[in-house]
């Protein structure tokens, strides 16, 4: 199966290109992410730290944006969404991601009714069908 290089944004381009003498450099970063999330550890100092050397990667980018949105931090996750849109311009997952952000930053100004669930359900469904 051919892969569009246009839309996909998956890591594997990306470390071939920094790590070139470790072609299992994303596998090891993965791996090491998942652990910390298995243990339950918070996983953001492990992140920002490969962030930080790697300011374009976007699986990192990724996975960051994904935990500080798990952990409502919309804006922070906005502000990774919207670099990673810069750079992927084609990949629709990051739009969806960032319009669920901004879903959720809304809902947040809202009453906590069952109006505003119901709202929230909607614009979930509408944002990733």
């Amino acid at each position: 199966m051919e892969i569009n290089k246009e839309t996909y944004c998956g890591g594997l381009y990306y470390w071939k290109k920094k790590v070139p003498n470790d072609i299992m450099f994303s596998v090891k970063i993965l791996k090491k992410y998942n652990e910390i999330s298995a243990r339950n550890e918070n996983p953001f100092p492990y992140l920002l730290e490969l962030y930080e050397k790697y300011p374009d990667a976007p699986d990192i980018m990724g996975w960051l944006a994904s935990e500080y949105q798990r952990e409502h931090e919309y804006l922070k996750a906005l502000q990774i969404y919207a670099k990673l849109i810069e750079l992927n311009p084609n990949v629709i997952h990051f739009r969806k991601c960032m319009e669920s952000c901004k879903a959720w930053i809304e809902a947040d100004s809202m009453p906590e009714t069952e109006e505003t669930l119901e709202w929230l359900r909607q614009k979930m469904i509408e944002i990733w069908k």
